[in-house]
């Protein structure tokens, strides 16, 4: 076992002045706690801690004899509080919410028993809940609706959409196909192509639902064969012959160039990043297709999407890249993009152990609240290399010994350790370490 004494250990530990100014040095720290060999690294502002076993906090010890104590102990503080009152919230949201759906469910029995509403269960094909990545309640979706919703094949749909937008609002209606699902005895009524048996131990038929009467037979069937009256319609949303084609448009490739991709001959990795600042209208949509589109690629990395934009650093394997290219230039989300490429990397070296598409309130954490949230298309006007130049070169001429009450403030607002790598002659740096501390940061250079 490995026995370590904090104090004789933090006298190897060197956080030099300059470390702490700039805050850009890692100090690795081994600490014994609980029988448990931590590994644990120090930046200022931020602490990560990644252990083998269970997870747990920095030591008492070490936080009375680092320099850094006194900042680590009040974002413990501040995380503690934060973590009780969210919390707390969540406890109320939960009574709440709870309470709400007992009274809708009250609601909805008492207009069944009055024949206000009839039940209906929703099923969705494998392939579709596949390419939809659609929750495990999508498998079988029990909702109640107006009994002449049964009066047509297009009020259905439309009832349908709207009780379970999230699936078929992104379907168009020709990739899919209403079917009726129905015990033997009751097949008799129903009109209708006969599907396969859905189940072995008690038969059940599957017909497709081509015009209004075959709906109305249907549905008459299925109250008919309760002796309450009120029976269930069980129906099932199927993929059309054309639902391939939804699906090319969807991951902007198709599902046989997909196949054709030799991944086990991959030699190289192909590091991308890119953003877009601009609103998006459906954050989560898009978060879903990038995650079909991009897994079934072999693409590793992680991207960021919110209501204000996308940012991403992506793997790509060579043998899958130009499919990547086409499925991002089928997101209109994504329309003129630029990818940036890094120098490939052999495929044994993994940049990213998985694809982690997430979804956030900002892809860019601003520091600013609600209120005062940026507005991304607001951003001013782009100028070319040579307007650049141009704009800079009174900054060249107050160089000299005679200062250009002309030359303009140049302002570099990228992080302290990026603007350290180099700077436009006559660049003030902000010196922040995080984006949120660039609005005090100009504050004080423009004061």
């Amino acid at each position: 076992k490995m026995q370590i004494k904090f104090s004789s250990f933090l006298a190897h530990i060197a956080v030099t002045s300059q470390c702490l100014s700039h805050a850009v040095a890692y100090a690795p720290v081994i600490a014994l706690h609980s029988n448990t060999l931590l590994m644990k690294s120090i930046r200022v502002n931020r602490v990560w801690c990644r252990g083998i076993g269970s997870r747990t906090t920095l030591p008492v010890p070490y936080l009375s004899a680092n320099p850094l104590s006194g900042l680590f102990s009040r974002r413990i503080t501040c995380g503690k509080e934060s973590r009780a009152s969210a919390q707390s919230q969540l406890a109320d949201y939960v009574v709440e919410r709870n309470e709400q759906r007992k009274q809708q469910n009250l609601e909805i029995a008492e207009r069944v028993a009055k024949g206000e509403l009839r039940p209906v269960v929703v099923s969705f094909a494998p392939r579709i809940r596949e390419e939809l990545r659609l929750a495990k309640r999508f498998k079988h979706s029990r909702i109640f609706v107006e009994e002449n919703v049964f009066e047509s094949i297009s009020r259905l749909r439309q009832t349908l959409t709207e009780l379970l937008e999230n699936p078929l609002a992104k379907l168009p209606s020709h990739a899919y196909t209403i079917s009726v699902v129905v015990d033997s005895d009751e097949s008799s009524g129903v009109d209708g192509d006969e599907a396969d048996s859905l189940s072995t131990d008690k038969q059940k038929l599957e017909k497709i639902i081509h015009s209004d009467e075959d709906l109305r037979t249907a549905y008459l069937a299925t109250q008919s064969s309760r002796a309450s009256g009120i029976g269930k319609l069980r129906l099932q949303i199927r993929e059309t012959d054309r639902f391939d084609e939804f699906v090319a448009e969807r991951r902007g490739y198709t599902k046989e160039a997909q196949t054709s991709v030799a991944f086990d001959s991959a030699a190289s990795w192909h590091p991308i990043s890119f953003y877009r600042l601009a609103p998006l209208a459906d954050p989560l949509g898009l978060t879903e297709r990038m995650r079909t589109s991009w897994e079934a690629l072999g693409v590793r990395g992680r991207v960021y999407v919110a209501a204000e934009g996308v940012n991403a650093q992506v793997a790509v394997p060579d043998v899958s890249l130009p499919l990547f290219r086409q499925s991002v230039k089928a997101m209109t989300e994504l329309d003129g993009v630029y990818l940036n490429p890094d120098f490939p990397v052999d495929i044994d070296t993994l940049p990213f152990s998985k694809l982690q598409i997430k979804l956030r309130k900002q892809i860019l954490a601003d520091g600013l609240d609600s209120t005062s949230h940026l507005d991304w298309n607001n951003n001013g006007g782009k100028l070319t290399p040579e307007q650049w130049h141009q704009a800079l070169a009174p900054l060249d001429r107050a160089a000299g010994d005679a200062p250009d009450p002309s030359a303009p403030v140049l302002l570099d607002v990228r992080n302290i350790y990026e603007s350290q790598v180099g700077l436009f002659k006559g660049a003030q740096p902000l010196d922040t370490v995080t984006f949120r501390e660039t609005w005090d940061a100009f504050k004080a250079k423009l004061a």
